[in-house]
């Protein structure tokens, strides 16, 4: 390794800069105007403070100054470093500006839950809970949603499920909901469902600044679909299921 690289692991011509983002999480950035190493841990930002010693900033000695907790995030561009001990650490080489990238996947349904209606996200499935993976399915086109709904009698509950299948990754992500109301009906267990899904695709959009996609829906009841789809003005207040038809 050291023979292909300068001093503090740099390379003779840098690779230039990022063009997606990187798949690992930076811990180290390199402050260059302010000359301050920080170190982004769970909660806190820290940063080393150079103590002079040394001719280059690859042999200076940074040490641990400060500690914060108010949130801030770190400046500047992602570094290697060598570490000395807890409080102490060695400048080896910094890179160009990470790409920015979409927001946190792990935050989205908490994202979600934020626009209402929590009990339609509280039995959500994932067996890839980083959600990248759901990002790349739409983005390509390879994704499929279904759904279907249910519906008791007594006493007056509609409920639905709902699928979201990658057809290339072969992954899925899932769920299901259901409410008791003294509207519960046939009509409205396949309406939830549609609901379902047009929520989740809108929250996607909004949350990963998705733009341009489509989607394809397997629906079982192709009236409530093309339901969905007129551009009504205005719903009557008195329609059946009207609370529904004003979100689709």
């Amino acid at each position: 390794m050291v023979t292909f690289t300068r001093e503090g692991l740099s390379l003779p011509c840098p690779l230039g800069k990022w063009i997606d983002t990187s798949h690992i999480t930076w811990q180290w950035f390199w402050d260059e105007d302010a000359h301050v190493i920080q170190r982004v841990r769970e909660s806190t930002v820290e940063y080393f403070l150079s103590m002079g010693h040394g001719r280059t900033r690859a042999t200076s000695l940074f040490v641990l100054t400060s500690t914060h907790f108010d949130g801030r995030q770190p400046y500047d561009v992602p570094c290697l470093v060598e570490t000395l001990n807890l409080s102490s650490v060695r400048l080896q080489s910094s890179g160009p500006s990470l790409c920015e990238g979409p927001s946190d996947p792990t935050k989205f349904f908490d994202s979600l839950s934020s626009w209402g209606g929590k009990c339609m996200w509280s039995d959500v499935q994932d067996d890839y809970p980083d959600l990248r993976w759901v990002l790349q399915a739409i983005k390509n086109g390879s994704g499929i949603w279904c759904t279907d709904g249910s519906y008791n009698r007594t006493p007056p509950v509609s409920g639905a499920g709902w699928v979201f299948y990658c057809t290339v990754q072969r992954k899925k992500l899932q769920g299901s909901f259901y409410k008791f109301s003294t509207r519960a009906g046939s009509y409205r267990r396949e309406l939830l469902g549609l609901l379902a899904i047009y929520i989740l695709m809108a929250a996607f959009a909004e949350y990963f600044k998705l733009e341009g996609f489509s989607a394809k829906i397997c629906y079982d009841n192709q009236g409530d679909f093309y339901k969905s789809k007129e551009l009504r003005q205005r719903i009557p207040t008195g329609a059946s299921q009207a609370d529904i038809k004003h979100v689709l």
